[in-house]
C-alpha cells in the first residue's frame, strides 16, 4: 500500500468513527427487542459469572474420584 492509500484509509476510518460517535447504534433481535448497551453489559457480566462458577465446580469435581462422589451423594440422600 502506498502512502496516499494509507492516508485515504486513515481519513475514511476517522470519518467513520466520528459518524458512529454521533449516531445511536442499536441492534435488535428480529425486531422483538433491542439490545441496548446496558442490556448487553448485563448479559456479558452474567455469562462471565456463570463461567467462573462452572470453572470452580470443575476444579472441585475433578479432585473427587467418581466413586467417592457417588458415595457422598448416596449418604446424603439416605439422611
Amino acid at each position: 500500500m502506498d502512502e496516499e492509500q494509507e492516508d485515504n484509509m486513515e481519513y475514511e476510518l476517522l470519518v467513520f468513527s466520528i459518524q458512529l460517535m454521533h449516531r445511536n447504534v442499536e441492534f435488535s433481535v428480529h425486531e422483538f427487542f433491542s439490545l441496548k448497551p446496558s442490556l448487553t453489559t448485563a448479559m456479558f457480566e452474567l455469562i462471565i459469572t456463570y463461567v467462573i462458577i462452572l470453572l470452580q465446580f470443575q476444579d472441585t469435581l475433578a479432585s473427587i474420584s467418581p466413586i467417592r462422589l457417588l458415595s457422598r451423594l448416596t449418604t446424603k440422600q439416605q439422611m
